[in-house]
């Protein structure tokens, strides 16, 4: 999956479709159940894709020396994504930036 298509994905589900409705960014912020690290599921489901585009997009990433994905970590010996990287690269994609890692 390339880059712009994640970009038009959370770009498409940053969109609302109504002025009370958060976007993606206030949803994650606000929601006080998601854990600070996400697996590869819960960040699956907030980019729009599936969790076996999400690994194949972080494994082709890895060959190629970088990654399309926010960075992750090593929890417990799975992917985790902190949410604040998460954050950030969305804030990235949203802006035409690429500075997820400050």
């Amino acid at each position: 999956m390339t880059r712009k298509l994640i970009e038009k994905r959370v770009a498409e589900t940053s969109k609302t479709s109504t002025a009370n409705e958060p976007t993606l960014l206030e949803r994650i912020i606000r929601d006080r159940n998601l854990p600070l690290l996400l697996n590869d599921k819960q960040l699956a489901a907030l980019i729009n894709v599936s969790p076996a585009s999400l690994r194949k997009m972080r494994s082709e990433g890895k060959s190629k020396g970088r990654s399309d994905l926010p960075s992750h970590i090593y929890h417990g010996g799975r992917v985790r994504y902190p949410l604040n990287n998460v954050i950030k690269w969305i804030d990235s994609l949203t802006k035409g930036g690429n500075n997820h890692d400050e």
